[in-house]
């Protein structure tokens, strides 16, 4: 749980949340605001970018919270995990490692001491890991009971976390838009203590499926290059290779004397030798190039199509030009990412290659000497000639195979991954079988904040089942378990928002069944918006008392509107309301009251008319 969040500006008022408990941020106005003032601004948004930041989760800090801005700034963020309590520093000017006070004793991930004057010892460490040391701290535990880390294959921190610590609210399923549908269903996968080790062998499955393409499109281009089919080119082979056996023996009866033998064998082997680095250097070779020419063609740049659309006197509204951003961003971020990973396969083959063509080098230097010995007796003169044509043949045999080699080491792997699918799927529908009575008991928890939002008004019978929609997906190219979660009606803006609120709950309320140590969610007012106030309500007032029942902590930004509405109030009293409250934020002229504690740009000035985010905090 979340327990003190403080910075080292003076203008800041530090927030001590409440444990077991639903904590409430309430945006509201002064006396002297306009009846028209907007709640946005006030740092609502930035409060829970902040709380992330200090997490290690991703932040856009140029537009959620611009760093440069705020370059003076540090955040201090102590927690507990239920044995133990961290404090976590973070500054601005130094976003890429953070200072850690509490025992951190037995954690893997060994940071550097350092003395903070006033404050006594604290670790530091970079952020990379940073995020190794949480991933310890909250998930550690349960990740080992079930088996060890599970390496690369294993969820990983960001993808955990991230769902405890949310501001989009339109997919229950991907936290942030550009999340894979995969690395998504396996953090849910494990969260609700379902079989995350299926997924971990779907996702090697299909690591198999794409190496298995890889050699059959370098086999394809290998076996091109002679303008024969895959079985032509076989059958030209086997031919080749019934000549060569019998011009080999013819060769091997060849009258030389013993001593002369040895030599002719020591040469023979060579030629292997020299045929096969030959063989792996042209397929690395082969292959390096693919890699060049996927690191030139690069991604289809955006620019252009921007420039198109202002030549054409296109004007986008507000919430289009948003929109068209948040693409161009993750365009950008998706080419940054896909040239480093091209990169580094190219560097990694470049070394390869330089070994393969270093190891030759040296093979053929000694093959040189043999075959100078050969020469020099005049007897071998004629063994010398054709067992030189006899390996050259062998070497051009052995590039034609290439191709057809590949392409049936190809079709093992697809062969074996295919096979590991069927087994994988199997034991999951078994498995799940065997969870079927867990899997209901979450079932009727969701269910049952459904019913309690909408107070029994889902009519029986409707089109729409209230489920989680768990099954295994049985896709050939993307197989997996699947989430649906829905209600009758949930299409709706409030009610797809709702949804996705039942569906982080049900989450969070399984933590405790797993061995999980993340017993806080944090959420943003976002969630709240286009809701009816009996719903807003209704949430509220089912959160406060799960935290109390189970000791959960539910924290969450709203806006004064929401919780003053007479609906609201009817359900869920302003008194009762009022103990929940850890601070207040309003547009008190001297900005004491923001977020912040001061007149402070942290993100780029709404059009007029916008309704959502923060302009300052």
């Amino acid at each position: 749980m979340l327990k003190r969040l403080t910075a080292n500006q003076d203008c800041f008022t530090p927030i001590t949340f409440k444990e077991n408990s639903l904590n409430l941020i309430v945006a509201t106005k002064n006396d002297k605001s306009a009846p028209t003032a907007s709640r946005n601004g006030l740092g609502k948004s930035t409060f829970v970018n902040v709380v992330a930041f200090c997490l290690g989760l991703d932040v856009d800090t140029k537009k959620d919270l611009p760093l440069d801005e705020l370059k003076e700034w540090e955040w201090s963020l102590t927690f507990t995990n239920g044995e133990k309590d961290f404090t976590v520093m973070r500054g601005a000017s130094k976003p890429e490692v953070v200072s850690v006070k509490g025992d951190l004793a037995g954690c893997p991930v060994v940071g550097t001491q350092e003395a903070i004057l006033g404050e006594g010892i604290s670790t530091k460490y970079k952020i990379e890991e940073w995020e190794k040391v949480l991933r310890w701290i909250f998930f550690g535990k349960s990740l080992d009971a079930e088996g060890g880390d599970g390496g690369d294959a294993a969820p990983d921190y960001k993808s955990l976390m991230c769902r405890f610590v949310r501001q989009d609210f339109d997919d229950p399923i991907r936290v942030n838009p550009g999340d894979k549908i995969t690395t998504s269903e396996m953090a849910i996968t494990y969260l609700l203590g379902l079989d995350w080790q299926f997924l971990a062998g779907a996702k090697e499955v299909r690591k198999m499926k794409n190496e298995a393409d890889a050699l059959m499109s370098v086999a394809r281009s290998e076996i091109a290059q002679y303008n024969k089919d895959r079985a032509s080119l076989k059958a030209e082979c086997d031919r080749i290779e019934r000549e060569l056996a019998d011009a080999e023996k013819a060769l091997a009866d060849f009258n030389t004397i013993p001593q002369a033998k040895l030599v002719e064998d020591n040469l023979y082997e060579y030629a292997i030798k020299i045929a096969e680095l030959d063989r792996k250097i042209v397929v690395k070779s082969r292959l390096l190039a693919a890699a060049r020419e996927t690191q030139s063609a690069g991604l289809v740049p955006i620019a252009p199509l921007e420039k198109f659309y202002g030549e054409l006197g296109i004007a986008f509204s507000d919430g289009a030009k948003k929109t068209f951003e948040q693409v161009r961003d993750f365009h950008m971020k998706l080419t940054v990412n896909r040239e480093s990973l091209i990169e580094k396969q190219i560097q990694l083959l470049e070394r390869e290659l330089e070994d393969l063509r270093r190891v030759r080098s040296e093979v053929n230097a000694k093959r040189m000497e043999v075959a100078e010995s050969i020469k020099a007796k005049a007897a071998l003169e004629d063994y010398h000639k054709r067992s030189v044509e006899l390996t050259a043949q062998r070497e051009e045999l052995q590039k034609k195979r290439e191709g057809l080699n590949l392409h049936d080491r190809g079709e093992e792997l697809k062969a074996k991954a295919a096979e590991r699918r069927e087994e994988l799927i199997a034991a999951a529908k078994e498995t799940l079988k065997q969870l079927r009575a867990k899997i209901a008991v979450e079932e009727r928890f969701y269910k049952n904040i459904i019913d309690k939002l909408y107070a029994g008004a889902i009519p029986d019978g409707s089109p729409t089942e209230t489920t989680l929609g768990i099954e295994i997906r049985e896709d050939k190219t993307n197989f997996g378990i699947s989430y649906k979660p829905q209600f009758w009606g949930d299409r709706s803006g409030g009610k797809g928002k709702l949804k996705t609120f039942a569906f982080d709950l049900t989450i969070l309320n399984e933590q405790e069944r797993i061995g999980s140590s993340v017993r806080f969610m944090v959420h943003d007012s976002v969630l709240y918006e286009s809701s009816d106030p009996r719903q807003q309500a209704n949430a509220l007032k089912f959160v406060a008392e799960l935290c109390e029942e189970k000791g959960l902590q539910y924290i969450c930004t709203i806006n004064s509107d929401d919780i003053a509405n007479r609906d609201f109030t009817s359900i869920f009293p302003k008194k009762k309301l009022e103990k929940y409250l850890v601070r207040e934020l309003d547009d008190d002229p001297s900005g004491r009251k923001k977020f912040l504690g001061k007149h402070f740009p942290v993100m780029p000035l709404l059009p007029l008319g916008a309704e959502n985010g923060d302009e300052s905090s």
